[in-house]
């Protein structure tokens, strides 16, 4: 409490076993291929019932021409597909086909 509210990390670190519910701004200066630990890094600041739930600001630092480019495309390709699958999954639910 009291303290500045950002975060700067690499996904891997920014998700393990940090308590950051009084962060409003993740900066993220490194990232890999796993999917899991950017979702991981990211939820520690999502938390429900926070007063700052509704004003997050994630940031990534990408240096233009680097593997960091790939990353990141891959990164949000990858979470296109968990979202339709998801939104997918929702509706079948919801018509009782599950």
């Amino acid at each position: 409490k009291g303290g500045p509210g950002v975060l700067i990390a690499n996904a891997r670190s920014g998700g393990t076993g940090l308590n950051l519910n009084t962060a409003d701004v993740a900066i993220f200066i490194s990232n890999d291929w796993r999917m899991e630990d950017r979702v991981q890094a990211e939820d520690r600041i999502y938390r429900m019932g926070s007063e700052i739930f509704e004003r997050i600001t994630l940031i990534d630092i990408v240096t233009e021409g680097t593997i960091d480019e790939d990353i990141i495309a891959a990164l949000q390709m990858k979470k296109g597909l968990v979202d339709v699958f998801l939104d997918r999954m929702r509706d079948k639910q919801k018509k009782g086909d599950l």
